[in-house]
């Protein structure tokens, strides 16, 4: 009987996918809440640890959905600790900058979104970095089978 072979064990997909959907609601509720209490403590505007734990909790819920989807498609190759650092350090300037630039517009949308394009423009930039990075070909791929 003929075993079928996959090259990846789906449960292990789904433990690492879940994996980097919490990691993205730590990462991302701590990017946003640290952004808010930074410009809060800059302008003086609303001293409210309340509104720095809601801040935090829709960084969390954007960072529970975009995270696994921008690791398993953009960022395969760049190592977990790096792509989180730099996702959340840029994330929390472009919020930071978004305020600054924006909040005479909309005070939620325009931090939001320029510190949505500071997060996909540091994964754009990290996968780039990573593209050369060595992956397993088909060539490794049958040396492995033919074992």
């Amino acid at each position: 009987m003929k075993h079928a072979m996959f090259r990846y064990d789906p449960v292990r997909v789904v433990v690492v996918t879940l994996g980097l959907g919490l990691a993205g609601a730590a990462f991302g509720g701590l990017s946003a809440a640290i952004a808010l209490a930074t410009v809060m403590a800059l302008t003086g505007v609303g001293k409210s640890l309340g509104l720095v734990a809601l801040a935090g909790e829709i960084g969390a819920i954007l960072g529970v959905i975009s995270a696994p989807l921008v690791v398993w498609v953009l960022l395969r190759r760049v190592p977990l600790g790096r792509a989180f650092l730099w996702q959340t350090l840029s994330t929390t300037l472009g919020g930071i900058f978004g305020w600054f630039a924006f909040s005479s517009m909309d005070v939620i949308f325009g931090p939001t979104i320029t510190a949505f394009v500071a997060f996909m423009s540091s994964a754009v930039f990290l996968s780039f970095c990573y593209d050369r990075a060595p992956a397993l070909t088909t060539a490794g791929f049958a040396r492995f089978k033919a074992r």
